[in-house]
């Protein structure tokens, strides 16, 4: 074997390896509450497929095109997936690399194209989506915010490279590219117009790019097209720079995605700035020299400023820094001459972010592509760049190939804990119409498992009403069931109201959740928010509940009895 073959097979064992860890790691974590919603479009019939569909883009989700895909990978539950979210990956850095790096002798493009293949699945791996305390191993997750990057960069690529009018059959992918999600519809967009501005900047005119521009922005107006869609984005979704105001230390923030946001934003652009500066950016030194002091300077003072505002708790729209940061690496790129993929790719990414930032639900939707063209853009930076030593960039994958142990321990422990137990209490619900649940447990739980969404929808019957019956399909779970809750936290009593009993320690009264203590009645009112159903729990003494609501209590041993004031 020559030494060129053995240097190869090196790389290629890393990235095997990470492919490895990505197989072991999705059959072994549980599913969440999307997953299970999805899996129940297949299996009952095409026109089952075909109705569930319709109704989904009409009442609830304009992604049918990544959602569809989706669900037909589903029907092999998590073993397809498993294989092809890593191609996804590979695919996607391969692209990205072939873009943003011109005239690479052979042999060294092969091993950087595996090694930052692998480093992109490690770091895919390390990444904690905190509102649901989990990774892209999230089938519908991976879906909703990996497929789309990889099919845009595709369609891309192939735009770059099929001549002449051939190129046009590739117009019904372009509206597919703008009719993914609502974020990557404007990364499309984005990518198209940049490429169409830069194209007639350099005097290369062509009417492709404008058609795609036209067409994409159609397949981005299709998501939005209905009124269901509309009503359930407007619920989420306003213009507001809320996102970006919290605080980075604000414990008290419900939505703590927000700091992940900050956080993400500080490590991911460190590092990009560090390996830009290392990039031989232009053969011209004193042009090279520029944009690097206008990096250098420019890209770390902002991480002062960014790091000084949040010590002093100083609450200012970390947008603004973003935008700054984006520009002035931009500026730079241009100034060294230096190729033009990667100021598209980093405006596409940052500026796609930053348009789903400054609308509310911009903490979650917005964190993942962000990070996601991060992720690749340092990858494929760092093995671009003319390192010394090779030893070196092994050195850094080993680190990286350690970050994603924790999600994985965190994965299995919540399965553990949580999910093993309340799975074996929905299989007795299903058979038996009846259960009994460990409150304490349930509570605890988070949101984005799938069996207690499950719990939590039944216990609010109207959601049924909601689905237009097909919620008894997506469940599995007669409309009557009913679950019994017990609790070891809690002193728990029966309430009786207007000499009607209610078991505690949870009981649905008239779209109410009363949670019954020895001094403390907690109500909770169900909020809808997207597909799921979500106690806010309010906690209130007796005597505030009482004045509330015009009742008055008697307390025994017991039990709890409120009765009308008469």
């Amino acid at each position: 074997m020559t030494k060129k073959l053995k240097d190869i097979s090196a790389y290629a064992f890393f990235i095997i390896s990470a492919f490895v860890m990505w197989l072991v790691c999705e059959n072994i974590v549980p599913f969440y509450s999307d997953d299970v919603f999805y899996m129940s479009f297949t299996g009952k019939g095409i026109k089952h497929f075909i109705d569930m569909n319709v109704w989904h883009y009409f009442n609830y989700n304009g992604r049918s095109f990544v959602h569809v895909m989706l669900e037909l990978v589903l029907v092999f539950k998590e073993h397809l997936y498993a294989i092809l979210f890593p191609i996804f990956i590979i695919i996607s850095s391969f692209v990205a690399y072939d873009l943003t790096n011109d005239n690479r002798e052979h042999d060294r493009a092969i091993k950087e194209k595996l090694l930052s293949s692998g480093l992109a699945m490690l770091l895919f791996l390390s990444i904690n989506y905190m509102p649901f305390d989990t990774s892209m191993l999230w089938m519908s997750g991976g879906f909703n915010y990996v497929f789309p990057l990889f099919f845009i960069l595709g369609i891309y690529y192939l735009s770059k490279k099929i001549n002449g009018n051939k190129v046009y059959f590739l117009i019904p992918f372009v509206f597919l590219c703008g009719a993914t999600t609502e974020l990557y519809g404007m990364y499309a967009i984005g990518l198209f117009t940049l490429t169409f501005i830069f194209d007639t900047i350099n005097h290369k005119k062509s009417i492709f790019n404008l058609v795609s521009i036209i067409i994409s922005t159609m397949g981005y107006i299709s998501i939005f097209f209905f009124s269901g869609t509309a009503k359930r984005v407007s619920n989420e979704v306003h213009l507001s720079l809320r996102t970006m105001i919290w605080s980075f230390f604000n414990e008290n923030d419900p939505l703590v995605g927000r700091r992940g946001v900050a956080a993400y934003f500080l490590i991911f652009s460190f590092v990009l700035t560090t390996l830009l500066l290392k990039r031989t950016l232009s053969e011209d030194k004193k042009r090279d020299g520029i944009a690097k002091k206008l990096i250098f300077f420019g890209g770390y003072s902002l991480f002062v400023l960014f790091l000084i505002l949040q010590i002093c708790n100083i609450k200012i729209f970390n947008c603004c820094i973003l935008l700054l940061y984006v520009f002035i690496i931009c500026l730079a790129l241009l100034i060294a001459k230096s190729n033009y993929e990667i100021i598209k790719l980093i405006i596409c990414g940052y500026g796609s972010y930053l348009i789903m930032a400054i609308q509310n639900s911009g903490y979650r939707n917005a964190t993942v592509p962000f990070i996601l063209t991060s992720i690749i853009l340092i990858s494929v930076l760092f093995v671009s760049t003319k390192w010394k030593n090779d030893i070196f960039m092994i050195l850094i994958c080993i680190i990286v190939a350690v970050m994603p142990i924790k999600n994985v321990y965190s994965s299995l422990k919540v399965s553990n804990t949580y999910v093993k137990p309340l799975y074996n209490s929905y299989q007795t619900l299903k058979e038996t119409g009846e259960c009994e649940i460990d409150y304490d447990l349930f509570s605890k739980m988070p949101n984005a498992y799938w069996y207690k969404f499950i719990f939590q929808a039944i216990a609010n019957k109207e959601s049924y009403d909601k689905y237009d019956g097909y919620y008894e399909d997506y469940t599995g779970v007669s409309k009557d069931a009913v679950i019994h809750f017990r609790s070891k936290e809690y002193d728990i009593k029966e309430v009786k109201i207007n000499n009607e009993y209610y078991s505690g320690p949870a009981v649905k009264i008239d779209n109410k959740l009363y949670i019954s203590t020895n001094n403390k009645v907690y109500d909770a009112e169900y909020t809808y928010i997207g597909t799921g159903c979500y106690p806010y729990c309010v906690t209130i003494g007796i005597d505030d509940f009482c004045k509330a609501n015009k009742l008055e209590y008697k307390e025994s041993a017991d039990t709890i009895e409120f009765y009308s004031i008469k």
